[in-house]
C-alpha cells in the first residue's frame, strides 16, 4: 500500500494558516470589543448629558440604565432597584400634591400594560427627596420590536419644581388682583344703581341712555371678574375641597331654584327631566354646580321672552349625560370655534360667557368628562355634558 499522507512542509503550512486566521479573529474580536465598548461609553456620555432623568426599565422590570440625572433628582443610587421597589420608595401624587396617584395611571404603568407613550405631571415624594418633595413632568413610552413584542421602558423625568412654584405665585397674585378689582366693581355697581334710583326722573333722555349703557358695561365687566375668580378658587386640586358622592338631579334642581326669580321676571319657562335611578356623581358639589349654574345662566341670558330652556339627564353605555337646550339666537361661530377647537379669540367676541363656558370645561375635562355644543342661527343652542360611569355605576366628575 502506497504512503498518501501529506508532505511534512504542508502539514507545517496548513498549521501556519489555521494560526494566521485565529490570530486574524482574535484580533477582530478584540477590535469590535474594543468599538462596542467605545459606542458603550459615548452612549453613556450622551445620556448624562441630558438635562432630563432618564430610566430604561426591562420587560422583567428591572432598571437596566439610570442616567446621572435621574440619581441626582432620586438622590440615592435607583440602580439597585427594580420598578415595583422604586414605586415603594417614591410615591407619585397627582396635581393637587396630595392625592396618590393610582399605579395603574402612571406613564411607566401605561407604556408597560398599554404598549403606548403617556405623560403626567405630579409631585414625588420619599424620604431621600426632604419634606417638599419634587415636581415632575413625566413620561413613558414602551420599547417594541418588530413583533409588537414589548422589550422594555424608557420613563424621562423633567424637574418642573421652580416652574410650578413661579405658577403658584403667580396664581395667588392674580387672584388677589381680580379680587380687589371684583370689590371695585361691585361698589360702582352699587354707586350706578343708587344713581339710577335716585335722579332718573332728573336726567335728560340722553343721560338716561349713557347711565344704562354705564351700567349694562359695568355688570359685563363685574360678571368677568366674578368668573375669573372663580377660576382661582374654583379648583378640584385644593385641600379644602372634599370628594363625595353627589345627586346630580338634585344639584340641578338647585341651580334651577338659583334662577328661577331671572326665568320668571323674563318669562323664560324652565324645565327638567331626568331618568329614575340614576348613578350619583364623585365630584365636588362646588365644581360641578358650577358647570351648571353657568350653562344654565347662559341658556337664559340667550333666551327671549315666552321661550323655553330644557334639561335633561339620561343614561348613556358608559356615561351619565346631561343636556342643557334653549331656544334662543344661536351663538357666533368665533365662540364655537374657541371652545370646541381651542382657537384664538377675541376679547370682545369672548366676554363673560365665553369664560364661563371655558370655566365649564376645565372643571368637566378635569376628570375626564367631556362638553360639546351644538348651535345653530336662530335655533338655539345646546350643551352636552357626558360625565364617565365607573365600572360601580358611579360617575366621576
Amino acid at each position: 500500500m502506497s504512503d498518501t499522507s501529506p508532505p511534512i512542509e504542508e502539514l507545517f503550512k496548513v498549521r501556519e494558516e489555521i494560526e494566521f486566521l485565529t490570530k486574524t479573529y482574535i484580533e477582530r474580536l478584540a477590535a469590535e470589543k474594543g468599538s462596542l465598548e467605545d459606542h458603550a461609553k459615548l452612549l453613556i456620555t450622551i445620556l448624562d448629558s441630558i438635562a432630563d432623568g432618564l430610566i430604561v426599565v426591562d420587560k422583567n422590570e428591572k432598571i437596566v440604565l439610570a442616567n446621572k440625572r435621574a440619581l441626582q433628582m432620586a438622590r440615592s443610587n435607583i440602580r439597585e432597584l427594580t420598578r415595583p421597589e422604586l414605586s415603594q420608595k417614591y410615591q407619585f401624587l397627582k396635581n393637587d400634591g396630595k392625592t396618590v396617584l393610582p399605579r395603574e395611571q402612571e406613564p411607566y404603568s401605561i407604556a408597560l400594560n398599554e404598549k403606548r407613550t403617556a405623560q403626567v405631571e405630579g409631585l414625588i415624594v420619599g424620604d431621600d427627596l426632604g419634606p417638599e418633595g419634587l415636581w415632575i413632568r413625566s413620561t413613558a413610552s414602551p420599547v417594541i420590536n418588530e413583533k409588537n413584542d414589548l422589550l422594555g421602558v424608557v420613563t424621562t423625568f423633567q424637574d418642573i419644581t421652580q416652574s410650578k412654584r413661579v405658577q403658584q405665585q403667580r396664581d395667588a397674585l392674580s387672584a388677589l388682583i381680580t379680587h380687589d378689582l371684583k370689590n371695585h366693581l361691585a361698589s360702582e355697581s352699587m354707586f350706578l344703581e343708587m344713581l339710577a334710583q335716585e335722579f332718573s326722573d332728573k336726567l335728560s333722555a340722553e343721560d338716561v341712555e349713557l347711565l344704562a349703557r354705564l351700567r349694562f358695561a359695568n355688570f359685563r365687566y363685574l360678571e368677568i371678574a366674578n368668573t375669573l375668580l372663580e377660576l382661582q378658587r374654583t379648583t378640584l386640586h385644593s385641600t379644602t375641597l372634599k370628594h363625595e358622592k353627589v345627586d346630580l338631579q338634585e344639584v340641578i334642581n338647585a341651580v334651577l331654584q338659583l334662577n328661577q326669580a331671572v326665568a320668571v321676571k323674563r318669562n323664560i319657562l324652565l324645565s327638567l327631566r331626568a331618568n329614575e335611578d340614576l348613578p350619583k356623581v364623585m365630584t365636588v358639589r362646588s365644581a360641578i354646580q358650577q358647570v351648571f349654574h353657568n350653562l344654565v345662566q347662559n341658556a337664559i341670558n340667550a333666551s327671549e321672552s315666552g321661550q323655553s330652556v330644557k334639561i335633561s339627564i339620561t343614561n348613556g353605555r358608559s356615561s351619565l349625560v346631561v343636556r342643557i337646550a334653549d331656544e334662543g339666537p344661536g351663538i357666533s361661530q368665533e365662540l364655537i370655534d374657541a371652545f370646541t377647537n381651542s382657537r384664538p379669540v377675541t376679547p370682545q367676541a369672548l366676554g363673560s360667557s365665553g369664560l364661563g363656558l371655558y370655566l365649564c370645561r376645565m372643571l368637566v375635562e378635569a376628570h375626564g368628562g367631556k362638553i360639546s355644543l351644538k348651535s345653530k342661527a336662530g335655533e338655539g343652542t345646546s350643551f352636552t355634558v357626558e360625565l364617565p360611569l365607573e365600572p360601580d355605576g358611579t360617575a366621576l366628575l
